[in-house]
């Protein structure tokens, strides 16, 4: 249903996309039905010259299935206060 919901949209507007609580989809299916569902979106988006946000708390997933959701996006953006320290001296 939501693949559906976000097809029509894109098929009516212009626009962009924020999915959130990607790890709620996790819980009630199961990763790769989530990648898959991203994938699809990923290419409905694409298609139609729209743009994708996905918000992603990267504790909740495994170190594969981070690799493996980067692989879906153009650019990953890590917020400053979860970035490791550097050292400036």
């Amino acid at each position: 249903k939501l693949s559906l919901s976000i097809e029509q949209f894109l098929a009516r507007e212009k626009g962009v996309v924020l999915m959130d609580g990607i790890e709620y989809l996790v819980t009630n299916n199961n990763f790769l039905t989530v990648l898959r569902l991203l994938q699809s979106i990923r290419d409905q988006v694409a298609i139609n010259n729209a743009v994708l946000l996905l918000s992603v708390n990267p504790s909740t997933f495994e170190a594969h299935q981070l690799t493996l959701l980067e692989r879906e996006v153009d650019q990953v953006i890590v917020p400053s206060s979860d970035r490791p320290a550097t050292d400036s001296a």
